[in-house]
């Protein structure tokens, strides 16, 4: 007598959806909700549930919220029962049966605080790579980021955690029973940075050239110092040997001019046959100017070359011409 008493209190208060509802819609759902809850009565859970969230689909009430409720808690499903429990709370309450509604949330209220006391807490953690990247699921239903360090509500069982992460995939069973909290590790390999491909023969880069010195800057110092004193010493020796050929040329010219003299060559009246030694004397002055020119110039470089050159000794030298020969005299 319980069952028929029970489905036909449920079927009355379906009856009062008919007014909001299609009559054949709610009809339906008023036999198919009758037979859940036969099926309840009889120990068989599996379909109560299957008929009474089918007909919950159709009719919004709080009793078959309750009732649907109920049938989910007893296969399992503990986080869909708590949500249709939720619901059934936040229904409107109203018509003739409005007491036998509100007495429907009272229960649900009740009903699923014990609940959730019940419901395993799942806690994902992920290493070795940002969790951002990371897709999770949880029997194949897609976990949200933000929940995974958090905890996520789960059903009794034992549960598929999958993580994906590019081409990276780390898949996990772990079991758990009613009210446990368990944390589960993915643990990811970081990813290696791509070695960039060699270039080809012709894609080689040219080297640039390097130009190396052993030499340290106190022996290329050192070594222009020492090229100065040299082209110093040159100088000095092309100015005295332009002094040694204007002193030998001069005294030449003085004795071809002292012969042409004695011949009768006077001021610039000559005979014809003193030509040749006329053309001899002024190439011989010609030639001693030019000593005396080069032997000046030689000796004043080469004088100054070796007084400007770097030395710590610090040299002590005095440049010096006489009339047959030219020189530099100190201390180096």
């Amino acid at each position: 007598m319980k069952c028929p008493l029970r489905a036909l209190a449920f079927g009355l208060l379906l009856s009062s959806a008919a007014a909001a509802q299609d009559g054949t819609a709610v009809t339906t759902a008023r036999e198919i909700a009758n037979q859940g809850l036969e099926a309840y009565d009889a120990g068989k859970y599996e379909e109560a549930a299957d008929k009474l969230s089918r007909a919950y689909q159709v009719v919004k009430l709080p009793t078959v919220a309750l009732h649907t409720a109920r049938a989910l808690v007893k296969v399992g499903k503990l986080v869909e029962a708590s949500e249709v429990y939720l619901q059934a709370t936040r229904l409107e309450a109203s018509g003739t049966f409005k007491a036998e509604q509100e007495q429907a949330q009272k229960d649900a209220v009740q009903e699923r605080t014990e609940l959730m006391s019940r419901v395993p807490t799942l806690v994902v953690g992920i290493e070795g790579t940002d969790p951002g990247g990371v897709t999770v699921r949880v029997d194949g239903r897609v976990v949200s980021v933000a929940l995974l360090g958090a905890g996520y509500f789960v059903n009794p069982g034992t549960l598929k955690i999958e993580g994906k992460h590019g081409p990276q995939s780390v898949i996990k069973e772990v079991k758990l029973d009613e009210g446990e909290r368990r944390t589960v590790k993915l643990r990811f390999e970081a990813e290696a940075t791509p070695t960039p491909p060699a270039p080809t023969p012709a894609e080689q880069p040219t080297p640039a050239p390097v130009t190396t010195s052993t030499a340290p800057p106190e022996a290329d110092s050192r070594s222009d110092a020492d090229l100065q004193r040299t082209l110093g010493w040159v100088g000095l020796g092309v100015g005295g040997a332009g002094v040694a050929l204007w002193t030998v040329t001069a005294l030449i010219a003085n004795s071809k001019k002292s012969d042409l003299d004695s011949e009768g060559c006077s001021g610039h009246h000559c005979y014809s046959d003193q030509q040749d030694e006329i053309d001899s004397y002024n190439s011989l002055r010609t030639v001693s100017t030019v000593g005396f020119v080069v032997g000046l110039v030689g000796a004043a470089t080469g004088a100054t070359l070796l007084l400007t050159a770097p030395d710590s000794s610090g040299p002590e030298m005095h440049a010096w011409m006489g009339a047959g020969s030219a020189g530099v005299r100190g201390r180096f």
